[in-house]
């Protein structure tokens, strides 16, 4: 039997913010490249993901199922380019601080791994950050329960 695990495709330079959730814990990041190789820098031995989870005493990443979502955020490519990493970290704080107000958001109880960036401050958006980080959690929680059913009738 074979069994599909999902797919990502994207391209290089344009910008991301991705969710990893494994177990009851949760990585919130950003890129400006292909999420994959940003999620194999997070899952390597000295990765940030790897060392918050050994931390806590769990398994090294890959022993779990883990689900990976990443959005990409087409509002912050039209920005000037010296703006993109900026707007992106500004979505990634929100989607911390929204997550950090509702643990359960996805019906279980998580904890956040990861850190949020530093608040953006003294810059004009032309998109409202709390929507746009809205509908990432509402994309991230429809692939969870999505994830859910598919991993609880394999295992």
């Amino acid at each position: 039997m074979i069994k599909a695990a999902g797919r990502v495709w994207g391209r290089a330079n344009v910008s991301y913010v991705y969710v990893i959730v494994i177990d009851s814990h949760i990585y919130i990041g950003e890129t400006g490249g292909l999420p994959p190789i940003r999620w194999a820098q997070h899952l390597s031995k000295e990765g940030t993901l790897a060392s918050k989870l050994l931390a806590l005493g769990m398994e090294p990443p890959g022993t779990d199922e883990i689900l990976f979502v990443c959005v990409r955020c087409t509002l912050i490519d039209s920005l000037k380019p010296n703006m993109q990493k900026r707007a992106r970290r500004l979505i990634e704080e929100e989607l911390h601080r929204q997550f950090c107000l509702d643990a359960r958001m996805l019906g279980e109880e998580f904890k956040i791994v990861s850190e949020p960036p530093p608040p953006s401050v003294r810059f004009t958006w032309t998109f409202d950050s709390a929507d746009v980080a809205r509908r990432i959690r509402a994309h991230v929680a429809k692939e969870f329960e999505s994830w859910k059913k598919e991993t609880s009738s394999t295992i």
